[in-house]
Formats: structure tokens, sequence, C-alpha cells
């Protein structure tokens, strides 16, 4: 019982955990994509909190343009943002248009895919590994982790 109360302190104060990255749970294939388009893959991820981090060099940059948006995590550190523009297609999720399609994406022009991944450029030690690596927010972009 002592472990799992560990683990739920770690949780709760944000620290980095040993069992983040478990080789038994993490499949051998991660894979990123908006309207089926793949925007990274790899089989050499990390899994943190929940998110998938996918290593820089498996990213297609040329979907990618830098945000503005910066935020802070008390052990990770301050994480910089990604949006996103697929086929010169600006695309924005469906549920700010049409309510009942949260998973969907639209083109718009004039709108893009805002805030859409984040990475840490100069993370603290403790989330070291993770340094470049991005994750995408699932609310926005479909992540599929295939074994």
């Amino acid at each position: 019982m002592s472990g799992f109360v560990d683990k739920i302190k770690s949780h709760l104060h944000h620290e980095p955990r040993s069992d983040t990255v478990d080789s038994d749970a993490v499949p051998a294939k991660a894979t990123a994509k908006v309207n089926g388009v793949v925007l990274a893959e790899t089989d050499n991820y990390e899994f943190v909190e929940g998110n998938v981090y996918f290593p820089p060099s498996s990213i297609k940059r040329e979907y990618f343009s830098a945000s503005s948006l910066h935020t802070n995590c008390p052990w990770k550190g301050q994480s910089s943002y990604y949006d996103i523009n697929v086929n010169g297609m600006l695309l924005t999720p469906a549920h700010l248009i049409i309510p009942d399609h949260a998973t969907d994406l639209i083109p718009i022009q004039g709108k893009e895919l805002k805030d859409a991944a984040w990475y840490y450029p100069a993370p603290f030690e403790k989330a070291a590994r993770i340094k470049d690596f991005v994750a995408f927010d699932k609310r926005k972009v479909d992540e599929i982790a295939k074994a």
C-alpha cells in the first residue's frame, strides 16, 4: 500500500515518477496524426504523465511553426509550443464550430491549430530525458500508439 501512496504523492507534487516509462506497458510504436497526415512517428519515445513525447528526429518539421505560448511545469521547467498547419490547410477543432464533433478537425481559411504541441528546450534536471521531445494536445491531434 505504501508504494501506491508514494505514487499518488509523487503525481500530486508533479515530480517525475520512476514508473513513467514501463517497457511492458509502452507500445512499440507511436504515431501522431491530423486528418490522416502523419506529424510524427517513432518506436523510441518517452511516456510521461500520460503523454507520448516524440524525439525531435521523428517530427515532420514542415507542419510545425513556433507559437508564442510558453507554460511552466514545477518539475519539468518552461515549455514552448508549436502551431500545426497540414497541407496548406489551416485546421481548427470542429467542436469550436459544430457541437458534438469534439474529435473532428475542419479546414478553415485564416485559422490554424494553435498551440497543438509542446516541448521543453531547457528542462530541469529531473526531466532531462525529454529535452526537445514533442508532445501533442490530445484534444487537437489524433495521437495513436500501436503495438
